[in-house]
């Protein structure tokens, strides 16, 4: 009898233990879900499920950057060299233009005003409507 008495006893203080467990689980799981979603689970089968469901859905969005992060760092580098290779013409392309300005402006001596009188050597409407007529110059057929 001393023997079945303990076995209850132990019975009973196991019960107690997880019947504490499970109340702790509750009380954490019911503090997540307060906090983003319902989250109740009626079974643990339930929340193992929606654990692995998550997991997965994790490992895929990691497969997917996994695939997507070469391709940024190829045209990172490519965005780089194009910069670079921009910084490394800009200055002597404004030289050059610089340099050809100055030398146009030398050259002829002139600035955007003296630009502005060429009219006169420009014919006016006029003129290059009416035509010369050509010489008549038939020559006799004998």
């Amino acid at each position: 009898m001393d023997d079945l008495q303990k076995e209850l006893i132990e019975a009973q203080l196991q019960k107690r233990i997880l019947e504490d467990e499970k109340k702790g689980w509750m009380s954490y799981l019911e503090a997540e879900a307060s906090d983003s979603e319902n989250l109740r689970y009626s079974t643990p089968e339930e929340m193992a499920k929606a654990f692995l469901q998550e997991r997965l859905a994790k490992l895929d969005l990691v497969e997917k950057l996994g695939a997507i992060q070469p391709e940024l760092s190829v045209k990172d580098a490519n965005i780089r060299s194009l910069e670079d290779d921009k910084a490394r013409l800009s200055y002597p392309l404004r030289m050059l233009t610089s340099a050809v300005w100055k030398m146009t402006r030398r050259d002829y001596k002139m600035s955007w005003k003296d630009y502005a009188n060429l009219d006169h050597l420009v014919p006016s409407r006029t003129e290059r409507i009416a035509k010369p007529k050509p010489a008549s110059s038939v020559k006799e057929i004998s």
